[in-house]
């Protein structure tokens, strides 16, 4: 296992613990937007060189939104994440968030891309000892989970009516995802590099239709490393002169614009070993 899928994998197993520690302690709680927070910083404290962390510029972008670009033989394929965390009664009532899912399946087809979530996990009654696309996993591995958002729209979203006649979604629960749908994100990076842009993902995500309308695009290293609207990820010690400081958006305002648009606050590069 190279050493980008070994870090992501640790950073799996601490998150499970992480929201375990909080779920079995009274009044203790945990957000979404912390864990993506940890995760981030920790993987750029820690990466390696062909890990590439970029920030939005526009300071009103969603902390808890993500562009991650995999480099494959014909070029860059793009994904569009969000996050969600699991709640302590093990389901995901946050899924049900306005035209969220909308908003992030129609971003990332207008790029080309694929539209994921990112899923925060701790279940109680969850074991599992078997493999995962060849690897062999565990349940602390699903602490970080990849899954389809146009399942999630097929199966779960806007599927029943209130008594206001507003559509709401069935809310899924751990294991309603786990393990068929939703796979460890570590294994994204612990597979040997793809041949075919969609190769890997067919492989981790067999009910992933990839003939849309919008087709997939490929994208060039130029393209996503040089853009007016990112800057390149930096620690406090790594600047040559003090941060500017920047006016922190209050949760009204994020959530807002999380109901409103797909405003990614991290660009992530994932680059060939060979590169």
């Amino acid at each position: 296992m190279n050493q980008l899928s070994s870090l992501l994998r640790k950073l799996s197993h601490e998150t499970w613990e992480r929201i375990g520690f909080s779920r079995n302690r009274a009044g203790l709680k945990i957000f979404e937007t912390t864990i993506t927070q940890n995760l981030i910083y920790n993987i750029h404290l820690h990466k390696p060189s062909n890990f590439i962390i970029y920030e939005a510029i526009d300071e009103s972008t969603n902390g808890n939104d993500i562009e991650l670009f995999m480099e494959t033989k014909g070029g860059f394929l793009f994904l569009a994440i969000q996050s969600k965390i699991l709640y302590k009664k093990e389901n995901y009532p946050k899924f049900d968030h306005g035209d969220q899912i909308n908003n992030l399946i129609q971003y990332a087809h207008s790029k080309g891309g694929l539209p994921f979530y990112l899923l925060y996990n701790y279940s109680k009654a969850f074991v599992f000892k078997n493999t995962i696309c060849g690897v062999s996993c565990d349940e602390t591995d699903f602490g970080c989970t990849l899954i389809g958002a146009n399942f999630l729209l097929e199966k779960y979203a806007f599927k029943k009516t209130n008594k206001q006649g507003e559509k709401k979604w069935i809310i899924p629960f751990f294991l309603d995802l786990h393990p068929k749908y939703a796979i460890p994100w570590f294994i994204l990076t612990s597979m040997p590099h793809i041949e075919k842009n969609d190769e890997l993902l067919q492989k981790m995500f067999p009910y992933i239709q990839l003939d849309y309308s919008a087709p997939l695009n490929l994208y060039s290293w130029d393209v996503i490393s040089q853009s007016d609207e990112w800057y390149p990820l930096k620690l406090v010690t790594e600047y040559n002169e003090e941060p500017t400081e920047t006016q922190e958006l209050s949760d009204s305002v994020h959530d807002q614009n999380a109901n409103e648009r797909f405003a990614p606050k991290f660009r992530i590069i994932l680059r060939s070993e060979n590169s």
